[in-house]
């Protein structure tokens, strides 16, 4: 980090389930947090603890317009944060005969384009200072097989692609990259009828928050070492 302060971390898709329980989490740890999703202003964020930690701001990451000026607006009041969070996802599955084109092409702009943009953003300032953390929340379905999902699958096989892509990039420059590759779990991704069926076997968000929150203390902490690739599974494994 470049300054003494505590660390900041910018998370996309702050206001529910696993980026949400990221912001609380780091919250408890000090860290100052940049909390962006379509409505952060309007989710149980904007009640969090410690406000002077917290920076909520509606921004719609497939618009490059709203990201370009929310970070041009951070850089100006707080600089680049030591970490930036792409966890904003969406998911639809279903054969690929009823999945519908709108479908396919909202997951690819939310899940791939939207993190390539804004990392591309985040670039010049961390390798300036020869520091900082892109982490990405993949799936399991980047590297695992399962029906119905040809194009969450793509979406996300693509992401891995530009993360491994990019460590290679700018690991010379102390920027670490790292891969979140996360299965089944309870938040609104899922349909009733899958939550109630199968919620059970699901892990909880604020678990998976806690293995990503510890995952990134440990980078921010240790400059000559990357955790690069970090699989979080249920104990039953795949669903």
């Amino acid at each position: 980090m470049e300054h003494s302060q505590q660390p900041c971390i910018l998370i996309t898709g702050a206001s529910s389930g696993i980026g949400l329980e990221v912001a609380r989490q780091s919250l408890q740890r000090g860290w100052r947090v940049v909390a962006w999703s379509r409505t952060a202003s309007q989710s149980v964020l904007a009640d969090a603890a410690a406000p002077e930690l917290m920076t909520i701001v509606d921004v719609d990451v497939v618009s490059k317009e709203q990201v370009q000026g929310a970070w041009n607006d951070m850089l100006l009041q707080q600089g680049c944060p030591d970490i930036v969070f792409h966890n904003a996802g969406v998911g639809a599955f279903a054969a690929i005969n009823e999945l519908t084109e709108a479908e396919f092409e909202r997951m690819i702009d939310v899940n791939l384009r939207a993190p390539w943009f804004l990392s591309r953003l985040a670039m010049p300032s961390m390798v300036a200072r020869k520091s900082g953390i892109v982490a990405h929340m993949n799936s399991v379905a980047s590297t695992d097989v399962f029906p119905g999902c040809t194009g969450y699958s793509a979406s996300k096989m693509g992401l891995l692609g530009v993360s491994r892509s990019l460590r290679a990039e700018v690991r010379a420059d102390g920027v670490k990259v790292i891969d979140f590759f996360v299965g089944a779990t309870k938040s609104n991704i899922w349909s009733a009828d899958m939550l109630a069926e199968r919620g059970a076997e699901m892990m909880e968000a604020s678990s998976v928050a806690e293995s990503i929150v510890e995952t990134l203390a440990f980078c921010l902490q240790q400059p000559n070492a990357m955790l690069e690739e970090v699989h979080i599974k249920p104990q039953g494994g795949n669903l």
